[in-house]
């Protein structure tokens, strides 16, 4: 049975989702309603689809816990390592340096993943799991000062979205997958027009949707513990619904975005320096708003072209897999594709 496209179509848009949102991110300013609130849409189901996508091709948890050290913990390593480096060149940081086992921007993604995959054999023998990590997607709200360290906000916060992945059958993605496209994607349209008039009239705040979105808002944030708990529990009720959305609304046959699906590693890691660069370069020369999201958007479609390409992948996953060789002999001389 060949490779199914509808899957490569998910990951493929999910992938630049994320480096599109990274980019436009670094541009906003509080008047562009429509551009922040398009960022926050994209921040309700991007990271929990991808995260679901995970669990869902995690279902041999022997595998994954045998290969969750050296296909993701090393990975994380190496790339802190080449984070670090950069970010002392760039701008003279110490932080990472100072603060090593946070990772750096994407890399939460990684270790999480780690984690996850590692300890799925044990937590599937949990009496409810799947509503324990409901219950404690929260946990954020009551940690301060070290709540980045391996990512534990996010590992706990996002674990949710990784078992019903893992949970998922079939023939329920089967089941939503027939939902007719041509209403999914309305939808979606209408909840973003929604966010939009929320966030044009004041009546949602960009910066705490987004800290709840990605699970870095604590209690401080809110008025009270009960307005905390709502917020993450819809949070979480509302990337279901539009994780089915998006789900139902995805091509079933090759596209474009099959081919960037296919290993989205290479891009995930490597857009996160080119969107620092870019950065650097905006501050350094004062242009009007439109003329600076539109040379962002430039730099992060040719990012994205670049790092898709089989030629870099070869190269990519060429030089992690002899630098995890290296620290780990006994790892097969293969390619690992970390983010299916």
């Amino acid at each position: 049975m060949g490779r199914d496209p509808y899957y490569d179509n998910l990951k493929g848009l999910l992938i630049v989702l994320v480096v599109v949102c990274h980019f436009l991110g670094g541009c906003l300013v509080k008047d562009d309603d429509i551009l922040r609130s398009f960022v926050l849409f994209i921040y309700f189901f991007h990271m929990p689809l991808f995260i679901f996508i995970s669990g869902y091709f995690s279902k041999n948890v022997d595998k994954c816990r045998a290969t969750a050290f050296s296909d993701l913990f090393l990975v994380f390593i190496i790339a802190q390592i080449f984070w670090v480096i950069f970010k002392y060149l760039t701008n003279g940081s110490v932080y990472y340096i100072e603060h090593f086992l946070d990772p750096g921007y994407a890399l939460w993604y990684i270790v999480s993943l780690f984690f996850w995959r590692f300890f799925l054999k044990d937590i599937i023998k949990l009496r409810f799991a799947l509503g324990l990590s409901f219950l404690i997607s929260p946990l954020i709200m009551f940690l301060s000062g070290s709540e980045m360290t391996l990512a534990i906000n996010k590992t706990v916060g996002f674990l949710v979205f990784f078992l019903l992945g893992y949970y998922a059958s079939t023939e329920t993605i089967d089941k939503i997958r027939r939902f007719p496209k041509y209403v999914a994607l309305p939808l979606l349209f209408l909840i973003f027009a929604g966010v939009t008039v929320l966030l044009k009239n004041d009546l949602i705040s960009y910066g705490i949707v987004k800290g709840v979105l990605m699970h870095t808002k604590t209690m401080d944030g809110f008025a009270n513990v009960w307005l905390g708990l709502g917020a993450y529990y819809g949070a979480i009720l509302l990337a279901l619904l539009c994780g089915v959305l998006v789900l139902a609304a995805i091509p079933e046959k090759k596209t474009l975005l099959s081919a960037i699906g296919q290993d989205t590693l290479p891009l995930y890691l490597s857009h996160t320096y080119f969107l620092i660069l870019c950065g650097i370069l905006l501050e350094k020369i004062s242009l009007p708003h439109g003329l600076e999201c539109g040379i962002s958007l430039a730099i992060c479609l040719g990012v994205i072209t670049v790092f898709s390409i089989e030629p870099y992948r070869r190269v990519f996953n060429g030089v992690y897999r002899r630098l995890i060789q290296w620290i780990y002999p006994c790892y097969p001389p293969k390619k690992s594709k970390t983010t299916e």
